[in-house]
Order: C-alpha cells, then structure tokens, then sequence
C-alpha cells in the first residue's frame, strides 16, 4: 500500500467551542483527514530524518577523502532540494514523497550490491544517490506542513 498522505484538502478548524474545537493537537486529532496527515507526517519525518543524519554521522566511515565525500553530499543536497521543490510543482505530496523514497532505495540497493567494489566512486555515488532521496523526502515533507495542515 502506498503512503496514507491525502491530497491536500481545504479545512477550516473550528475556533469555537465544542467537541474537537481549537487550533491545537486535540484540534487537529478531532479531524479525520488531518489526524491522517499528522500521522503520516510523523512517520515521515522520522525515516527522513533519521537517514539523513545517519548518513552524515557515516561520513567519515565512508572511502575516499572526507573532504571531497563532503563536497560530494552537499552537491547532492543542493540537486535534492533544488529538485524536490521543481518537483512539487507538477505532483501531489504523496507522489513526491514515494518518488524521494524510490530513489533513496536505488541507492540503498546499489550500496547493498557494491558493497566489496574496488572502485573508491563506487560507494559514495551510491551513497549519494541515497543521500538525494533522502535529501528529497525530508524537503518534501517540511515544504508540505502548509498543504497538509491549513489555518
């Protein structure tokens, strides 16, 4: 099954009072669609986040020199974000997302096939292009809160 994200949806939260009423979490959990989106972002931010920082913490473990692997993976963020909010333009959140998740598991599985390459750009290409879906994802769901979550 594909990731619960809804289109975005026009929703007015009721500021008067009554059940569910209020801006805050009790506002947004009396919602259906935004409970599911709340939720869903959770999870998201979760994924992307933890591999976008595991992968920084790596760093220095992976071959070659921490310098140009550092110059390589903030080339990598810079085409992430950029690409990710070019993106956004033409698909919905959960298409963008599913997309940035694809291409961090292309890389994921090329690291897992590479893993003994005697090549030293093997690895960090890899890296890299796991490192742009994730870059992707994590952009993707901080530029979506608006969207999703409408005052």
């Amino acid at each position: 099954m594909v990731s619960s994200f809804a289109a975005p949806v026009a929703v007015t939260i009721n500021h008067g009072k009554g059940k569910g009423a209020g801006a805050g979490l009790a506002g947004l959990w009396a919602d259906p669609r935004l409970r599911q989106n709340l939720i869903a972002s959770c999870f998201t931010w979760l994924f992307a986040s933890f591999n976008f920082y595991l992968i920084t913490f790596y760093l220095k473990k992976f071959p070659g020199s921490i310098f140009i692997n550092s110059i390589c993976f903030a080339c990598a963020d810079m085409m992430a974000f950029t690409a990710s909010g070019i993106f956004l333009q033409w698909v919905s959140i959960t298409q963008g997302i599913v997309f940035a998740n694809c291409v961090a598991l292309v890389g994921a599985v090329s690291y897992l096939f590479n893993q003994n390459a005697t090549n030293p750009i093997v690895i960090p290409a890899c890296i890299c292009v796991s490192r742009i879906g994730g870059s992707m994802c994590f952009n993707i769901g901080y530029v979506s809160v608006a969207r999703l979550f409408p005052t």
